[in-house]
């Protein structure tokens, strides 16, 4: 059979063909139903059976080779699918209301390519237990494209990932995802990305940091565009340099928002950033004082390192509403060496710029209502 686009100039293919452009986990049996069914019922005699005699006939015709009758439907079916794509993104079923998640009972790992949501539709994916990560970005070896689109996840992490063999190239597309974590929400420790867009990225709620960055040279010439962190037990965005250099660690931060957060609204440790427009309200919300003004510069420098790296941060056309922190800091620097600051057409309501451990430039003067020096 054939199959003929509708539009002039269209030529017939085979149907087969064009039905493969796309992978989707319903094609393997992902249910993505919330009830996080098991693959037992897989079995022989079993409401969902797919007629395998035992879970050695299943793991050979599954292809993974460490299944268990415990895994989810969802997991498996995931997994399934993404080994068929190699390199092409999984399409997950998303619901309307967006009530209905994706179960699964162990990481989702991806070494390359990806999982999205079906167009204007965020699919959901979230773990059986609390204890594990819900996505596990693991690229390698060498630099991959991955993909991450339209997604809602929860887990330990929602999406966690590392650097131990490889990184992300910049085809990498992450976008369109709300992530929520019992840890952190969203946190990469020590994955490099090179020239890589992290686009729209909401989340709320962790107990630890909301959007957390941490290791070494790993967003060198990215960009992170229009992210919220709310209402975080740690900061709300995080990044965090573990080595002795800087010129590396370069990164622009486009329409940001950080807002109560228990810790600093947006903390950068050993970091260049440039900061465009972002939002800061609220943080510091249980006034324990300290550093957790809503931006926060400070130095890095680890073992065997004696150095120690200083932030350098531009921020133009900053709002700052009226903080929570005691002293009424908008910014600060920490102790560890002079951090460097400039704020260009800032907006502060009844803020107060620290600078004990900053070197501050503001132009023009005049838009900022406060500055103490």
């Amino acid at each position: 059979m054939t199959f003929l686009q509708a539009g002039l100039g269209a030529l017939p293919r085979p149907e087969q063909d064009k039905m493969r452009e796309t992978i989707s986990a319903a094609d393997f049996g992902a249910l993505g139903d919330g009830t996080a069914r098991t693959v037992d019922q897989w079995l022989t005699g079993k409401p969902l059976s797919r007629g395998y005699a035992d879970l050695a006939e299943m793991r050979t015709a599954t292809g993974i080779a460490d299944l268990a009758l415990t895994d989810t439907i969802d997991w498996a079916a995931i997994t399934m699918a993404m080994a068929a794509a190699g390199e092409l993104p999984v399409i997950l079923k998303g619901t309307p209301n967006g009530d209905k998640d994706h179960k699964v009972s162990r990481p989702i790992l991806i070494k390359k390519g990806g999982v999205c949501g079906p167009d204007n539709q965020r699919a959901r994916i979230t773990t059986t237990l609390k204890t594990f990560n819900c996505i596990h970005v693991q690229p390698g070896p060498g630099s991959q494209r991955v993909i991450l689109k339209d997604l809602a996840v929860g887990g330990l992490n929602g999406i966690y990932g590392d650097g131990l063999s490889g990184y992300l190239d910049d085809n990498s597309v992450i976008e369109n995802i709300q992530a929520g974590g019992w840890q952190h929400c969203f946190f990469f420790d020590g994955l490099q990305a090179i020239g890589v867009r992290f686009n729209n990225i909401r989340v709320e709620g962790a107990p630890g940091n909301g959007i957390y960055f941490r290791g070494t040279s790993m967003l060198n010439s990215s960009q992170v565009i229009n992210p919220r962190a709310a209402t975080c037990g740690g900061a709300g965005l995080l990044f965090e340099n573990t080595s002795d250099q800087a010129d590396t660690t370069c990164v622009s931060i486009i329409g940001a928002t950080a807002e109560y957060n228990k810790g600093p609204g947006m903390k950068f440790d050993g970091y260049i950033a440039t900061l465009i427009s972002p939002h800061f309200e609220g943080n510091d919300l249980d006034k324990t004082g300290g550093f957790n003004a809503d931006l926060q510069l400070s130095s890095s420098g680890q073992p065997p390192s004696t150095s120690r790296v200083h932030s350098r941060v531009t921020c133009i056309g900053g709002y700052w509403s009226s903080p929570q922190h005691p002293q009424r800091w908008g910014a600060c620097g920490s102790p560890g060496g002079a951090q460097v600051l400039v704020l260009i057409m800032p907006t502060m309501r009844s803020s107060v710029v620290n600078t004990k451990n900053l070197q501050l430039t503001v132009l023009p003067t005049g838009t900022v209502q406060t500055v103490s020096v």
